[in-house]
């Protein structure tokens, strides 16, 4: 059994890091705005390596499967939302956590976190990538790199195109 979703969604969330610091190297930055984008793609990392464990199960087109992983990541950030900044000092209330998550998690996960999970799933399927095994740990490697590489420019395109204002 290989973890190639789980793999590819911590590289993402290594990609968004790596991002957010090219993007603002100061120290004064929307935390709100930047946890939201981290735990998005954790969420989604997560409902993947419950996928990779077959615990999760997806049935349908490729679409649809990730259609319902997108939806499901979405509803179950905006609980984990909620629960984590209650118990903070911060004092905001849930509309104002909600709010924000719905401006920032649907193009985190649609458009950041489900193509990293479809290139995954693509390279758990193909033999030779630019031929390079993608099978065992060299192809667990690429897939890191790839999906690392992919993340990054996802992030700055997001932010150069103002699409994901933060």
């Amino acid at each position: 059994m290989a973890l190639y979703r789980t793999i590819g969604a911590l590289a993402a969330l290594l990609g968004a890091n790596i991002a957010a610091k090219i993007l603002f190297p100061s120290i004064a930055i929307n935390f709100v705005g930047f946890n939201h984008i981290a735990d998005s793609i954790m969420v989604l990392g997560l409902l993947a390596f419950l996928t990779d464990l077959n615990i999760l199960k997806t049935n349908g087109k490729t679409l649809k499967k990730y259609f319902k992983i997108g939806v499901l990541a979405l509803v179950l950030g905006a609980v984990w939302e909620i629960l984590s900044f209650s118990s903070l000092f911060f004092g905001s209330t849930s509309i104002f956590i909600v709010s924000e998550w719905i401006k920032i998690a649907p193009l985190i996960i649609g458009l950041v976190g489900l193509p990293v999970l479809w290139i995954s799933d693509r390279v758990s399927r193909e033999r030779l990538i630019f031929g390079m095994k993608s099978t065992g740990l060299k192809g667990l490697a690429f897939n890191f790199i790839f999906c690392l590489s992919y993340t990054i420019i996802a992030m700055i395109l997001l932010v150069k195109l103002e699409w994901l204002i933060i």
